[in-house]
């Protein structure tokens, strides 16, 4: 039977991998090659239709893809998920999918239902439901095993997770992820013309800063440093005060993203007041089948609905956006508590 989870090194050996060599660009190429079904799904994906939106301090691209309708329209519900087979435990995987160790407790395997041109998910190997207070320093972990070519991010269960039933994250070419750029570059004072976002310094422990960045489309929180339990400390001061602020049924809305820039950890934080905007729920020309989740926040909206694609505008883009980011009072009154 042939062998279907790698360790890093047994992978290297495989492929007679130099240690110079992209470990994870090979992984990837080599499951493409060797499974149609997401070979097919990544070829179609470039030749998908886009439109751009551009707002003064902010840019969306708006993307048309049919594939992900099943992820939109997840039921998430307790009932729903009681009801289905757990498709990132090992034995509901795809025959040619295949994983490689990213950390010692989660796996990298290629998504076969891509929003970018190199996605994976990386799934905990065993079958727990995601909670970020339980294993946030795993995220750091799995960025820096990634590299600065890469990110994690993590949907959370009422923030936009499919599949909120297995602990998981989601990644890919940071080149396709341009907020994580565009952020980061200002931070490392590379970039100084005007039409940028609003960025304040808001907390400074050693090891790792915290600071907040608005646009007109969200409110972020960036925590970055090289000492990750100085992130994670501060992680958590955050993560303490949305949870007394703004409790949810499972855990605070929120999203993430890991990255490394330059030897340093970037942390991306999304704070968010709903899984789902209100066109959604809607019903006839008024509805917009979109459920936002990391990617969307970071500027690539999807939609699996043709019609939804050709009648979007740019009001509805900041619509969207006001309905499920927070307003400029709920991030002030989480900024005086820090």
């Amino acid at each position: 039977m042939e062998k279907k989870f790698y360790t890093r090194d047994e992978f290297r050996e495989k492929l007679k991998l130099n240690d110079s060599d992209d470990l994870f660009n090979a992984f990837f190429n080599m499951q493409i090659n060797e499974w149609e079904f997401a070979r097919k799904n990544y070829e179609t994906l470039k030749e998908l239709k886009v439109k751009e939106f551009n707002f003064p301090d902010a840019s969306v691209v708006v993307q048309f893809n049919p594939h992900r309708v099943s992820s939109t329209l997840a039921l998430v519900d307790e009932k729903s998920i009681a009801n289905r087979k757990c498709f990132l435990c090992d034995a509901n995987l795809h025959p040619e999918q295949k994983g490689i160790e990213l950390t010692k407790n989660y796996t990298l395997l290629v998504n076969p239902f891509p929003i970018i041109p190199v996605h994976f998910t990386a799934k905990f190997n065993k079958h727990h439901p995601q909670k970020i207070s339980d294993n946030f320093i795993e995220i750091l972990n799995g960025a820096e095993a990634l590299g600065e070519n890469y990110f994690l991010l993590y949907n959370g269960p009422e923030a936009g997770a499919s599949v909120p039933e297995h602990r998981h994250f989601q990644g890919g070419t940071k080149k396709h992820f341009p907020l994580i750029n565009f952020i980061g570059n200002i931070l490392a004072g590379k970039k100084t013309e005007k039409g940028l976002p609003k960025i304040d310094e808001e907390k400074n422990i050693e090891g790792a800063t915290l600071y907040s960045v608005r646009d007109t489309l969200r409110r972020i929180l960036v925590i970055k440093g090289k000492d990750k339990e100085a992130i994670e400390k501060l992680f958590f001061i955050v993560f303490g005060v949305m949870t007394n602020l703004f409790p949810s049924a499972k855990e605070t809305k929120l999203n993430l993203v890991s990255t490394m820039q330059n030897g340093e950890h970037l942390l991306f934080i999304f704070p968010r007041k709903a899984h789902r905007p209100k066109c959604f729920y809607a019903e006839g020309e008024e509805r917009l089948l979109v459920s936002p989740a990391t990617l969307d926040f970071g500027g690539v909206v999807v939609l699996p609905r043709k019609e939804d694609f050709e009648k979007i505008t740019q009001s509805d883009v900041e619509q969207i956006f006001s309905d499920v980011a927070f307003s400029e009072e709920m991030f002030s009154a989480l900024l005086s508590k820090l």
